[in-house]
């Protein structure tokens, strides 16, 4: 909670942009002014590592040992997962070349971006796993809407590069995932609401991509 806090801090200056705001600064000057140190993100980076480098042997990564202690590790792995989330979240819109067109690409905010990608998958991995595990259920209904922001953000990643190699097996993920939640959906309000909300998003997708099918992950995830 305390990196998770100073992320917050230091990726969403929401003080900075209200002060701004109460002084008269334009639309335009808002914008210029909200910047992201990444000096600051590699910070946040190298702090949130050491966390789970520390971890002690026994809430580390393992899926043997009792339920309840493979559960609280599969928590911690989702809690770091969920951090990286939030770090990784301004820079999205890196990945896409509508967006970037006609623009100097930021190789640093590219490569934050592209992070954030990766670790949406790894959430989407972790969260079939966890399923399997019987470790995400109902009760941890806020774990659904990391799923749920993880799934959006390949899905999006995917609409922007549909001709980009790999872009399908990103949406087999996201349906992976998408299918998991629906699978709770009848013991969670949380993840009924989400997949309802997910399946309207589904319904607009392009005919060409409505025929990708869910991936199927096995092993443990990242």
């Amino acid at each position: 909670m305390n990196i998770l806090g100073k992320t917050v801090r230091s990726i969403y200056p929401l003080k900075r942009m209200e002060q701004n705001a109460a002084e008269g600064s334009s639309t335009d000057q808002l914008k210029a002014s909200y910047s992201i140190s990444y000096a600051k993100v590699k910070e946040l980076e190298e702090e949130l590592q050491q966390w789970n480098e520390e971890l002690p042997m026994a809430w580390r990564p393992n899926s043997e040992g009792p339920d309840e202690v493979v559960r609280i590790r599969n928590l911690l792995r989702f809690a770091f997962a969920h951090v990286q989330m939030v770090l990784y979240r301004p820079f999205l819109h890196y990945v896409s070349p509508r967006v970037s067109n006609g623009k100097t690409v930021d190789e640093r905010g590219y490569a934050c971006g592209a992070a954030g990608i990766t670790v949406a998958r790894n959430i989407v991995h972790l969260g079939l796993e966890m399923r399997k595990q019987v470790s995400l259920v109902g009760p941890y209904w806020f774990t659904f809407f990391t799923e749920f922001f993880a799934i959006l953000t390949l899905v999006f990643f995917v609409l922007e590069n549909q001709d980009k190699e790999g872009s399908k097996e990103i949406l087999a993920d996201a349906i992976a995932g998408k299918e998991m939640i629906n699978g709770l959906a009848r013991t969670c309000l949380a993840a009924d609401k989400i997949s309802e909300t997910l399946g309207t998003i589904f319904e607009q997708l392009p005919d060409n991509l409505k025929k990708v099918k869910p991936r199927v992950i096995t092993g443990s995830g990242s």
